[in-house]
């Protein structure tokens, strides 16, 4: 597998091991920053004005000033520098240098770098991933809950405990105890009906670019999209659940904990939308 040696740094295309980060910087201090993982096919960035969108708003809502990105340019010149036509990319964006908690100045930095080699289409998981809620810490509801930040200790916490569960995902809870998403990525329900439900923002679960792609997808689609806050006790409901992200695509649940989904009718749909349109 081509191991990309190349990075992105501040729209200059340079060599990995030229990069120090300081002591001082402020997403090491404070986790002051946050990131955005894509992913690119045939030496393109897919759901690019979905992506560049989200940066823009995080942007602002970091109160972070500088010239603007232009993602989908600097994602391709990066592929193209590194002969990578299909790669998982993360940008990881953060504050300059200097203050405490109290920054000396608004601007920032950014990184592009490929992390590696994806899987061409979405495809499922035949055998489904069996996960295991995590109750010991909680998410805010806080608008803050909705983006991608650099301080990710939860979700740290929460994949140790999946492990040490021996399971393949942990469901987070929100700080009213309801679902709120999974480790990485924003979870899906469907019942007999083929209702999909979805988990508002309101809840705080990240605003994910492939949530996004894929309401739209199964809207256009003619699917029943429903946004409601979900119990622990509402999952008895359903007979189908997936958790969807931008790196590892669509992925069926088989088992939360005592609740079992047998079926992959949507998602199995969705991942063939997605297919057909992007691949």
């Amino acid at each position: 597998m081509h191991i990309p040696s190349l990075i992105n740094h501040n729209g200059n295309i340079v060599p990995t091991n030229t990069i120090e980060l300081g002591i001082d910087n402020r997403a090491f201090q404070y986790g002051d920053g946050f990131f955005e993982s894509m992913r690119t096919h045939d030496y393109t960035l897919l759901f690019d004005e979905y992506h560049q969108r989200r940066l823009d708003e995080t942007l602002t809502y970091f109160s972070m000033q500088g010239q603007p990105i232009r993602l989908k340019d600097e994602v391709e010149k990066l592929l193209r520098a590194n002969s990578a036509p299909r790669a998982r990319c993360k940008l990881i964006c953060h504050r300059s240098s200097g203050g405490m908690y109290l920054p000396n100045e608004n601007s920032f930095q950014y990184h592009i770098l490929l992390q590696d080699v994806e899987p061409q289409m979405f495809s499922s998981t035949a055998e489904g991933l069996s996960a295991t809620v995590y109750y010991e810490n909680t998410k805010s509801c806080s608008p803050l809950a909705n983006y991608k930040s650099s301080s990710a200790q939860l979700y740290v916490l929460a994949s140790l405990f999946g492990q040490s569960a021996k399971k393949n995902e942990v469901i987070l809870l929100n700080q009213h105890g309801r679902v709120c998403e999974g480790c990485n990525a924003n979870i899906y329900f469907a019942n007999e009906k083929k209702e999909i439900f979805k988990i508002p923002l309101s809840e705080g679960c990240l605003n994910g670019v492939m949530g996004q792609v894929s309401d739209k997808t199964l809207l256009d689609a003619g699917y029943k999209l429903v946004d409601a806050p979900i119990a622990l006790a509402d999952l008895q409901k359903f007979n189908e659940s997936w958790l969807c992200n931008v790196s590892r695509g669509i992925r069926h649940l088989s088992s939360i904990d005592a609740y079992v989904f047998p079926s992959t009718t949507c998602s199995e749909a969705l991942i063939s939308l997605l297919n057909m349109k992007y691949y």
